[in-house]
């Protein structure tokens, strides 16, 4: 890999995560390369720039807020630091992405720490922005050609996992590459019903069958294929992330089920 892969950060790999701030990660690395349909506004702000302080592994940055990103209808400020890294906060002001794009090229040769040091890295950096005993650690993922692993962790609401989520990538040498926090705070006060989930699947099997035609075949994808979302209407519903073999053609979809 070219040493400056490690600090223009891939766009390419934040994309394909799935979620909101993935999007705008990759948007805010290449602001002039997005696509029309994504229906994302990145927005020089007219404002005075606002600025404040954020801890970072037992560090105070200094950031600047400088422009703003819309994605359908959610708002995200996005402040940059002296190096450019980006930091987004969400309309409360939650602290809910961050991507590193700082000159990596001294680390380039460093050995890599072994994973139980990265995990801790991580996990420091976690406590100081989110209560890490609400959330489970839910697996890890290595990404060899980058050389960085992608720690997630679960929300989960009445033994079930939810959407709320957490995403670290850490660079094998120790370096926060990024992070994600989808839909913060939005499980906190929701109430759920009884659930049979041999109801819901029953439900499922008939959305399946009446979107695809022909010969068809699906299974639920096993990292989070099965998980609490919410719908427009703010109810709560049961997501279900399946990949479908319809006419010899396979194809990811997600489908949500009414909870009530």
């Amino acid at each position: 890999m070219k040493r400056k892969a490690f600090y223009l950060v891939s766009s390419v790999f934040l994309a394909a995560v799935c979620g909101v701030l993935s999007v705008l990660i990759a948007g805010a690395l290449n602001p002039g390369n997005q696509n029309t349909s994504s229906k994302i506004d990145w927005n020089p702000t007219t404002a005075v720039p606002e600025k404040r302080e954020i801890n970072f592994l037992g560090e105070k940055r200094a950031i600047t807020w400088g422009k703003t990103y819309r994605y359908n209808k959610q708002i995200y400020k996005v402040f940059t630091d002296e190096k450019g890294n980006f930091y987004f906060f969400d309309e409360k002001s939650n602290f809910s992405g961050y991507t590193n794009k700082a000159d990596l090229v001294d680390f380039w040769n460093k050995p890599g720490l072994d994973k139980g040091t990265n995990k801790k890295t991580v996990e420091q950096f976690l406590n100081e922005h989110v209560k890490l005993s609400d959330f489970t650690f839910a697996y890890d993922s290595y990404f060899e050609n980058d050389k960085f692993r992608r720690y997630t962790y679960n929300k989960y609401l009445n033994g079930f996992e939810t959407a709320e989520k957490i995403e670290v990538d850490i660079y094998d040498f120790g370096v926060i590459s990024s992070f994600r926090h989808e839909k913060i705070g939005v499980f906190d006060t929701i109430k759920l019903p009884n659930i049979d989930m041999n109801a819901l699947k029953a439900k499922l099997n008939t959305e399946i069958k009446g979107k695809y035609k022909g010969n068809i075949s699906y299974e639920i994808n096993q990292q989070s294929g099965t998980y609490i979302d919410i719908d427009d209407n703010g109810k709560p519903v049961m997501a279900f992330d399946v990949t479908v073999k319809a006419n010899e053609e396979t194809m990811s979809d997600i489908f949500n089920i009414a909870l009530q």
